[in-house]
């Protein structure tokens, strides 16, 4: 049985970690409320954009087919599937206490990667620890994200690279709810290759040229894209850390309950024991 001073000093440091997360789920809170409106908005807006991007792609790509010269044709062709390969992009984490949505996330990146032939570019520390461990092994590429921050300077190279590939898919958390966070893939690219865009029956002129409308539309969308996605995972981030601080808490707070309990026990013990020891002296007097 503890000690009545050891229960004190266990109740304390139970106190001081439940005032740690309850800090830690207000600002989750805070942070939530700050950016929850503006990532839902804009993930409807973005859905409408990626829309009218895939259409104009389909439009852009039956027009190439449609060249009579042969060798402009595949030229132009060639400059769509720019080095025909594809990307696959997983977006991770870097602190702890992000619950198990981060490793799930994960799993799914690497269900992905076993299915198609890619090149792996991995964002956050969480995630490059996981891949370097991977069994059997795999190269990737590997940039530093923040995980409740977006800097330009970070989204950059990331972006520059991607937009060399046909094929750009980017696996991440999404937010559902406060209390759902899944993993989620999504074709940041356009997702229409040259064969598809010969359903379309619609023609469209473009002006100056298709090659520049697509040229400045394509490097303008994967960036934009790539930044919703982030905020979009944030969002995922504060929401599970929300979700783990809150049942860090309540743990806590049954520990206080049986600490509490333990020191009504170890009380009741040493004023038994202090009244034994009362009785005891009274007898050894009365008997002498």
């Amino acid at each position: 049985m503890q000690a009545k001073k050891e229960l004190e000093k266990d109740r304390e440091d139970l106190l001081s970690m439940k005032e740690m997360t309850q800090t830690y789920e207000d600002v989750a809170v805070a942070k939530m409320q700050e950016i929850r409106a503006a990532v839902l908005s804009t993930r409807e807006f973005l859905s409408g954009v990626e829309e009218i991007y895939k259409l104009a792609k389909a439009a852009y790509l039956a027009q190439v087919l449609a060249i009579p010269n042969k060798k402009e044709r595949q030229k132009e062709i060639d400059y769509i599937h720019k080095n025909q390969k594809t990307a696959v992009v997983l977006i991770s984490g870097n602190h702890s206490l992000l619950g198990g949505v981060i490793f799930q996330t994960y799993k799914v990146f690497l269900q992905l990667i076993n299915k198609v032939d890619c090149d792996k570019v991995v964002c956050g520390t969480i995630g490059r620890y996981l891949a370097a461990g991977a069994r059997p092994r795999f190269d990737f590429s590997y940039f530093p994200l923040e995980d409740f921050e977006v800097k330009d300077s970070e989204i950059k190279p990331i972006v520059d690279l991607v937009t060399k590939y046909e094929k750009v898919f980017l696996v991440y958390p999404r937010f559902q709810s406060v209390l759902v966070q899944v993993p989620q893939i999504e074709d940041i690219s356009g997702g229409i290759t040259a064969e598809e865009s010969l359903a379309g029956k619609k023609r469209y002129m473009f002006e100056p040229s298709a090659k520049e409308v697509m040229t400045y539309f394509e490097g303008q969308i994967i960036g934009i894209l790539f930044k919703q996605k982030q905020l979009e995972s944030m969002l995922a981030k504060y929401s599970s850390r929300l979700t783990v601080m809150d049942e860090a808490t309540q743990t806590i707070e049954k520990y206080i309950k049986q600490n509490a309990l333990a020191a009504v026990i170890a009380g009741r013990r040493a004023s038994n024991k202090k009244m034994l020891n009362s009785f005891s002296g009274v007898s050894l007097w009365e008997g002498k």
